[in-house]
């Protein structure tokens, strides 16, 4: 059952306010992130939409920093890089182009629909 919030004595505009809140992202169709891994990494293909599990009119949100990669994360992307693995998180290999400066840091849109 859904909860409610006494409003009759809240200004839905002021609510408003509040809530929302205004962010800069950087916006990428997934197969414009796919073209770029693909040329940065050299690799044939990589499918955004098998690595991330993804539906149709999706849209995902990274933040992407220079940072080191955790032990399992290095593990994934070498598995990547070797060809032994056809997908990759899209946060490691995003904090890797960041950390390669490839892309910049900030916080990452991307759009699946076709």
């Amino acid at each position: 059952m859904a909860r409610t919030k006494n409003t009759k004595n809240t200004d839905a505009k002021q609510l408003a306010n509040d809530a929302i809140k205004s962010e800069q992202f950087y916006t990428l169709d997934y197969d414009q992130f796919e073209e770029i891994v693909c040329a940065y990494y050299k690799r044939d293909n990589y499918s955004f939409i098998l690595s991330m599990e993804s539906g149709n009119d999706v849209n995902y949100v990274f933040e992407a920093k220079k940072e080191e990669l955790e032990d399992w994360d290095v593990e994934e992307l070498q598995k990547f890089l070797q060809g032994t693995d056809e997908g990759c998180s899209p946060y490691i290999l995003l904090t890797d182009l960041v950390n390669n400066n490839i892309i910049p840091e900030g916080n990452y849109l991307i759009e699946v629909s076709w």
